[in-house]
């Protein structure tokens, strides 16, 4: 297929080459033609390929700041493969990604809303939908502050995370393990509310994540390096770790989830 404007495509396409059109433009090395592959993703999507509406909303919803005016495009693109979706799996997904933008646009900012579908997706074992709903409890967002339910959360979108990350969910370019890995970490290194402290397991889980380059499990590894927190005291790991750190932000940039840390 030649991959040019859809609207100039030949009308014989199916709803499969516009959406397989829309994944070659949305790929990394043609990130510059993120609009385009915006436009076969949306054609896709007119023409049955109702994930073509998701992965729409989903590339629009990950250019945006909160000042974007096109955050509800991104939204009402999300609510079209909703209302008409049939599969439990898709549905999931449309249900975490619109949670995921009530949480963190100012435009279509709603708490309520948004444990409300992280809810439904997290009861089909979406595992980016048990970490958002976990950081809702943590935060008193939507829901009372609740560390124990949000640490059972965690567990099992950490549970959940290998057989969903098999299936036809592409959200994982938004959160990653490493965010459930590092939060969870948190949580364990500290200890709160009803959560028991346990440095061990805490520092377990901070270490995996720092292995997948999330800087703030770097950081916060490098922390404990140098104050000997469960670990022998090592300045010299410490500054290394907090050097990589700085490099791990530099080269990945603003995580989707930073709001949320």
């Amino acid at each position: 297929l030649k991959l040019s404007s859809s609207s100039s495509s030949s009308s014989s396409l199916s709803a499969g080459d516009y959406f397989l059109c829309g994944e070659v433009l949305a790929k990394e090395s043609f990130s510059s033609k993120w609009m385009e592959a915006l436009d076969w993703y949306q054609q896709a999507g007119e023409k049955g390929e109702l994930l073509g509406f998701v992965r729409a909303g989903l590339l629009l919803a990950s250019k945006l700041n909160d000042e974007s005016p096109q955050v509800q495009q991104a939204q009402e693109l999300l609510l079209r493969a909703l209302e008409q979706v049939g599969g439990q799996e898709l549905r999931g997904e449309a249900e975490a990604l619109l949670g995921w933008i009530h949480l963190k646009f100012l435009a279509v900012r709603d708490p309520f809303r948004a444990v409300q579908l992280l809810r439904s997706s997290s009861s089909n074992g979406h595992a980016g939908a048990l970490f958002l709903l976990a950081c809702c409890h943590l935060r008193g967002a939507g829901v009372p502050t609740d560390e124990q339910e949000a640490e059972t959360l965690l567990r099992s979108a950490l549970d959940s995370w290998g057989v969903s990350s098999r299936k036809r969910s592409f959200s994982h370019t938004l959160w990653c393990i490493s965010d459930i890995q590092f939060t969870l970490g948190q949580l364990y290194l500290h200890g709160c509310g009803d959560v028991q402290q346990d440095v061990s397991k805490g520092l377990t889980l901070l270490g995996a994540a720092s292995e997948q380059k999330h800087a703030g499990a770097t950081r916060l590894l490098a922390d404990c390096f140098q104050a000997g927190r469960g670990c022998g005291r090592d300045d010299t790991k410490a500054a290394s770790l907090r050097a990589r750190a700085t490099r791990e932000e530099r080269e990945k940039g603003t995580s989707p989830m930073s709001f949320l840390q």
